[in-house]
């Protein structure tokens, strides 16, 4: 701290904006060093364009241009630079339509430019043609002004697409500068404006710690006193939050802090003022990473949790804020310590050994992008947080979630869809402006579900469902492959002896995400209640299938058992390949890619074999080094494409080649086998012999189907016991 002066009395001066920085001060603030950097590339390119400086107000857009009017005209030693403030203006056409509102600031541009000799831009930029001084430069100030309802922004598309020839004809010979609010942003980028070099935007940004200190320290040299003799440096990280980095309002808070004369300001003063400022900055930011992350949002989750837990068993918020700090700090916490309230402890943190419990990594990482983006200590944090708790999510889930990770260990990629399906879940709870985030639910919503019903399949079948997925993942929505994908979440609360109490609300975010995706316009047109009504729906289902759908009970269905099967079978192959037979498809070539005969015959070969011998099972969709192809490519040829058509078309095969009264001793069923569809066929040996096209006889020989033929036939038929 430097020497403290008691009683100081600042100017008023001190606290509003002056003038703008020299060409050499402004350098030291991050965001305005790309204003001179793009200025230097105009100048040494001389090449004229209009370049938007965008930021929200007092953000620093009328001090970046003041600059750059100043710097250019120290730079170039000739008539080079206009500082046109439209905003002066702007009020007198409030009540006018767009066109004469236009003709009003072209006129002002055309004044501003010819030193107040002509309204007429068309002669300004014949004049400028004439001259040999170039570049030269216009710096339009509070042009973002024309943006003051959500209803301006349709003057201003209105404005850059009518005045689109006239200004890119000036561009040529004239860089210009223009102050733009963010929310032009949407419309700039969209139109054909090749002069607007939206590319090349400079955007300001709020300040940093180091630039608030700069600024002030500045502003304290220009009236004869030192940084220390108006802040203690110790809070201007506080300050960053409060101000939200924002320059004018870093100023009208030491207005405000300081309106007792007492100077330095001290951490008393300060946070008295500063409080509630704080704490709703702190969470503000806290909730603006967590709608990035969803690690973050499972960390505040968990936290919420705890401080919850913390209340209801009687312990005050402090003693459980100095436990998570020491277990932040020190990268664990003895058992020992938190032996009073272990079960509340378990909501945020884990055991390791020797006795010691670490945060889990959600709410460590939660803790570490939370203090790096506010810079505030983490007992202040922590209180703000705890003194108004929030939550993206005030569920129930997190033990289920704990489950269905254990479950998904060994499935890589559904461990994916399922962290894809809670990121999508944490986002949608996390958004309080549902009016302003229409897109990102509808899509976060039906995704959220989408890939929670594909995880829950998972589970079940052990692998994530190939086909499924790849045609789930299309741009264009197929409602039917949409509509099997519930029809299997109801098959398997059908196999669980349950009504599946979450369909109605499934298909209909399924619809609402449907009639978005084909008719986007609709979107505009739903109203709050709707939106909101969308959101409980899925957070509903969402949490209902996790609770209703445990690991355990997927991993009990008929579906399981029946993969488990095969998997037995596929891994036994070796041991008794008399009785079990692969084919990787039943009619598709996979060379041609086309449907072959020759492999149709093939299977009804292997099919009359096991017939004729003492049964077997055959898979179709498994090639022969027992690797999953599917049945899909098979399915893709038919004429009902789906299980049931399958499976009709093997019993219509059958029937047309060996015999429809031998279907009783054939049977046939379909499961998924490391993510694709596979039909098991089992074959029980028949009482009679059979031929294949009433003349082909054939039997199984160890791994292979053998034919018969003549005596040798006949021998085996006689001898065969199984025959009657």
């Amino acid at each position: 701290m430097g020497v403290k002066k008691e009683n100081i009395k600042l100017s008023e001066h001190f606290f509003i904006s002056t003038d703008a920085p020299d060409s050499q001060s402004i350098v030291e603030i991050g965001t305005f060093q790309r204003v001179r950097h793009s200025l230097e590339i105009s100048i040494e390119d001389k090449i004229g364009n209009i370049l938007p400086i965008i930021g929200t107000r007092g953000i620093g857009k009328s001090t970046c241009l003041e600059f750059c009017d100043q710097y250019v005209k120290n730079k170039l030693n000739y008539d080079c630079s206009r500082l046109l403030n439209i905003g002066l203006v702007i009020p007198d056409f409030s009540n006018k339509d767009h066109d004469e509102r236009i003709n009003i600031i072209l006129n002002e541009i055309a004044l501003c430019l010819s030193n107040k000799k002509t309204r007429d831009l068309k002669s300004v930029i014949e004049s400028l043609n004439k001259s040999k001084l170039l570049p030269f430069f216009l710096f339009i100030d509070n042009l973002d002004r024309l943006y003051q309802t959500e209803d301006d922004l349709s003057f201003i598309k209105y404005f850059f697409r009518k005045s689109d020839p006239i200004l890119k004809e000036l561009s040529k010979k004239v860089a210009i500068y223009i102050s733009c609010a963010p929310e032009w942003a949407s419309i700039l980028k969209l139109q054909d404006l090749s002069y607007l070099n939206y590319s090349n935007s400079i955007e300001l940004n709020p300040l940093n710690k180091n630039e608030i200190k700069k600024l002030i320290e500045n502003r304290a040299i220009t009236y004869g006193y030192k940084i220390d003799d108006i802040i203690d440096v110790n809070l201007l990280k506080v300050l960053r939050v409060a101000s939200g980095g924002n320059p004018r309002s870093i100023f009208q808070f030491l207005k405000k802090v300081a309106s007792e004369k007492k100077l330095p300001i001290d951490k008393d003063k300060f946070h008295d003022v500063l409080k509630v400022e704080t704490y709703s900055k702190s969470n503000k930011k806290l909730k603006e990473i967590a709608s990035t992350s969803a690690k973050v949002c499972w960390g505040i989750n968990q936290l919420w949790r705890y401080f919850d837990n913390l209340q209801k068993s009687g312990i005050d918020n402090p003693t459980g804020i100095s436990k998570i700090i020491k277990a932040y700090s020190n990268n664990h916490i003895d058992e020992s310590e938190i032996k009073r309230f272990r079960s509340v402890w378990t909501r945020i943190s884990h055991p390791i050994s020797n006795k010691k419990w670490v945060l889990n990594p959600q709410v460590n990482e939660t803790l570490r992008n939370w203090i790096a983006e506010t810079e505030l200590p983490l007992d202040l944090l922590l209180t703000a947080f705890s003194e108004n708790p929030f939550t993206v999510s005030k569920t129930v889930i997190e033990d289920y979630v704990d489950l269905y990770r254990d479950a998904l260990e060994n499935i890589d990629d559904a461990f994916y869809l399922f962290n894809k399906s809670l990121e999508n879940f944490m986002f949608i709870t996390s958004i309080t402006d549902v009016e302003n985030k229409r897109n990102e639910i509808i899509n976060s919503c039906w995704n959220c579900i989408n890939e929670l019903m594909l995880t829950i399949l998972s589970i079940e079948e052990e692998a994530v469902p190939r086909e499924l997925n790849l045609k789930l993942e299309k741009k264009k929505i197929d409602v039917e492959i949409l509509n099997e994908l519930i029809d299997s979440i109801d098959e398997i609360y059908a196999d669980i002896n349950k009504n599946n109490k979450y369909r109605a609300d499934l298909k209909s975010i399924l619809e609402r995400y449907r009639d978005i995706n084909e008719n986007p316009g609709i979107i505009e047109h739903l109203e709050k209640d709707q939106l909101d009504g969308l959101k409980k729906q899925v957070l509903t289902s969402y949490e209902g299938l996790l609770r209703t759908l445990k690991p355990k009970l997927l991993l009990s269905t008929s579906k399981h058992k029946k993969i488990e099967s095969i998997n037995k079978i596929v891994k036994s192959r070796g041991k008794e390949n008399n009785k079990v037979e692969f084919k990787s498809t039943i009619r598709i070539n996979l060379h041609t890619m086309k449907p072959d005969k020759v492999i149709e015959h093939s299977v009804l070969k292997t099919i009359t074999a096991f017939l004729n011998t003492d049964g077997g099972i055959l898979l179709i969709g498994i090639n022969d080094d027992g690797k999953s192809i599917g049945i899909e490519k098979d399915i893709s040829t038919l004429k009902k494409r789906n299980i049931d058509g399958f499976k009709n078309y093997i019993m219509d095969l059958t029937a047309e080649h060996i015999g429809s009264e031998k279907s009783v001793y054939i049977d046939s069923e379909a499961a998924r086998y490391n993510g694709s569809l596979v039909c098991m066929i089992s074959i029980k040996p028949s009482p009679y012999e059979v031929y294949l096209d009433n003349k082909e006889f054939y039997i199984r020989a160890g791994s292979t189907t053998r034919q018969l033929m003549g005596q040798e036939k006949d021998n085996y038929v006689k001898n065969n016991q199984n025959f009657k």
